[in-house]
């Protein structure tokens, strides 16, 4: 490879295609890049497998093994993992092939090279095979399957021939717990790049939401959660101890601000500085942006990079694509690294690969909150930003005679949401946060957030948009709940057949013949005076919580289950 090249008459440019391949043992796309050279001797050729969520091109641009290329005289295949036989887009190397068979995806890659091979005339001597973590796994099992195949592997962070004979062995193989490697029987030429040094340590707080940890471990990192104290803030010596801890191997901290708690952290500067000391960078979760525009900035105290949402913060509806559309923002360091783009260019010099189809994302989204970012200005939008916390203070101090609000700062004030704790009910009365959540419909109001960040709880984030009539129409349907809980804890209400444990009622079951309860129907169906000038009637009664009306369950596992 590294000898000269006969000399052409003219260089040609080079063309990166995708075609397709089909054999007994299934179908795949992949990409192929014929370098930039009138060279029409037979080319070696390095075929290049992906690591897990990748793509072709992503893997082409991150490499740039397209333009070694055309400086050194090679062709380069991409196959490409589908979908549909990987979620996540990985190989699926611990599905070992059967001997003496040409079956499963090692087949489909081998019968790519072949065709590869065949159609440009390539040199059968001089094919390599690389990879990318999974990738890699996967060109070890294809050096051992294939041996006359290929000339020589590359695996840069892979996993050793034999780790794993299954998806969970496989998951335990990748945390670290592999099987014993078999031995490989088939001598081939084989570099390794896997560093034991990496920096794959993510710090977490425990008041974080779901999908940072999610998210974190999607990329391979290690979770390694930190306490919070009493007040609901990071607890700082906890931080320490862990940054110290992992310093050789720490990569992030991930931190929400303010956070689920609803509380500001105090230290957030002194948070930051403890992971940068320890070699970390910051990522602020911007998801509680609309408690800060106006009034600080997440640069100013520390973090490097935070992802900003653009519902509640900037007038996209919940669901309306805004949290996955939010622009991510960095400090200058890592200005070089923001993602490029394979058809516009973008990002910076050392560029990661896309994270969006769009090169800036989704116009019909983003148009919606320039629009309100220009009609509210900058006075406009710390006026909100004011009015957001004002309105979580003032549902937290009329609640407070009533219910416990679970967290609080130094001043005894919140951030942007307080968290109602009715956790103690069911003791005294039998009553969970599910039943006020039902009951709240009687009254006119879709329950807020239960049981996130805290099990057993109510999480309230009134936003700026509602009015102080709105907030106290809402306050008053609570205190008015309470006040039927506290009536079940006096025996004047049944503990079992009462509002709140019957909660929806239909305007079919208020008008049945029979009414078999031991309450009005007039206290079930108008509950408040409002409800009687206008009443939203829920159309289903209770199905089963937690099978759902279709047997879905949430399979978002708790912070405390990354520790």
């Amino acid at each position: 490879m590294t000898q000269p090249l006969p000399a052409a008459p003219a260089l040609a440019p080079g063309t990166f295609k995708t075609h397709r391949f089909s054999s007994p043992a299934g179908e795949r796309a992949y990409k192929l890049y014929v370098p930039r050279t009138g060279h029409r001797a037979a080319l070696p050729l390095v075929v290049m497998l992906h690591g897990c969520t990748q793509s072709a091109n992503d893997f082409a641009t991150a490499t740039r093994m397209n333009r070694l290329a055309d400086m050194h005289g090679f062709l380069v295949v991409y196959p490409k993992q589908s979908a549909y036989a990987n979620m996540a887009r990985c190989w699926n190397w611990f599905n070992p092939p059967d001997p003496g068979h040409e079956a499963g995806e090692p087949a489909l890659i081998a019968g790519i090279v072949r065709k590869v091979v065949r159609n440009q005339h390539a040199n059968p001597r001089r094919v390599f095979i690389v990879g990318l973590s999974a990738g890699a796994a996967m060109a070890v099992v294809m050096g051992e399957a294939y041996p006359t195949l290929f000339a020589g592997v590359g695996a840069h962070s892979g996993l050793a021939y034999g780790s794993a004979n299954d998806l969970l062995s496989a998951l335990a193989a990748m945390k670290g717990r592999p099987h014993r490697p078999q031995r490989a029987t088939q001598p081939m030429p084989t570099i390794v790049f896997h560093g034991d040094r990496d920096r794959t340590v993510c710090l977490i707080p425990s008041s974080a939401h779901g999908t940072n940890p999610a998210s974190a471990q999607m990329v391979g990192m290690d979770v390694v959660v930190v306490n919070c104290d009493a007040h609901g803030n990071v607890d700082v010596a906890d931080l320490r101890s862990k940054a110290e801890k992992h310093s050789a191997n720490l990569a992030a901290l991930m931190v929400t601000y303010p956070s689920t708690h609803g509380v500001f952290e105090e230290a957030i500067s002194e948070i930051c500085a403890i992971v940068h000391q320890h070699g970390g960078q910051v990522y602020l979760d911007g998801a509680n942006m609309n408690a800060q525009v106006g009034l600080s900035r997440p640069g100013d105290y520390g973090a490097d990079v935070s992802h900003l949402n653009l519902h509640k913060t900037f007038c996209i509806p919940h669901g309306g694509g805004g949290p996955g559309m939010g622009p991510i923002c960095c400090a200058s360091h890592l200005v070089p690294f923001l993602p490029g783009h394979p058809v516009i260019k973008t990002g910076g010099a050392h560029a990661i690969g896309p994270i969006s189809a769009a090169p800036w994302g989704s116009a019909s989204i983003l148009t919606i909150s320039y629009a309100y970012i220009a009609m509210m200005g900058p006075d406009g939008l710390r006026r909100a930003t004011q009015v957001a916390i004002a309105n979580a203070n003032y549902v937290a101090k009329r609640l407070q005679p009533h219910f416990p609000v679970l967290y609080t700062g130094q001043n005894g004030m919140v951030a942007h949401e307080c968290i109602v704790d009715v956790r103690q009910l069911k003791a005294s009365s039998g009553v969970e946060v599910g039943d006020i959540a039902k009951r709240l419909m009687d009254y006119g109001f879709h329950a807020p957030t239960m049981s996130f960040p805290v099990a057993g709880t109510m999480m309230i984030e009134p936003t700026e948009s509602e009015s102080q009539a709105e907030l106290d129409r809402f306050c008053e349907a609570l205190i008015a709940i309470r006040q039927e809980i506290r009536e079940i804890e006096q025996g004047k209400l049944d503990k079992q057949d009462n509002p709140l444990k019957n909660a929806p009622h239909t305007a079919a079951m208020v008008t049945a013949a029979e009414w078999p309860h031991g309450y009005s129907r007039e206290r079930a169906a108008f509950p408040a005076p409002w409800t009687k000038e206008h009443k939203f009637w829920p159309p289903i009664r209770r199905v089963n919580d937690v099978h759902g009306d279709r047997n879905l369950v949430c399979a978002c596992p708790p912070i405390e289950a990354y520790a």
